[in-house]
């Protein structure tokens, strides 16, 4: 529910911040945009992402290598490109 996931991303706040990543407000979702999500991206390590991931229950966070977006599954550390950086993002 919204009430949850407002605790959560306010504990994942706090965590981003006494760790001292850089983060910054992302929102992802499907290739159609029929389910989206706020986010964050984070500055870090796969391995770092992947285990805030487990920790705050995701199902999978994205990761940007050589331009390339994957979304790497938390349960399993698969990875499945899903498209260029450049072809994804939207302009603020």
């Amino acid at each position: 529910n919204e009430a949850s996931n407002t605790r959560a991303n306010a504990q994942l706040t706090d965590r981003l911040q006494a760790e001292g990543l850089v983060f910054f407000p992302v929102t992802g979702g499907s290739p159609d945009f029929a389910h989206a999500e706020p986010g964050f991206g984070i500055v870090a390590e796969l391995s770092h992402l992947l285990e805030l991931g487990r920790e705050f229950r995701q199902e999978a966070v994205f990761w940007i290598e050589g331009g390339i977006v994957h979304l790497c599954s938390c349960s399993d550390d698969t990875r499945h490109p899903v498209g260029s950086w450049g072809d994804l993002a939207t302009p603020f």
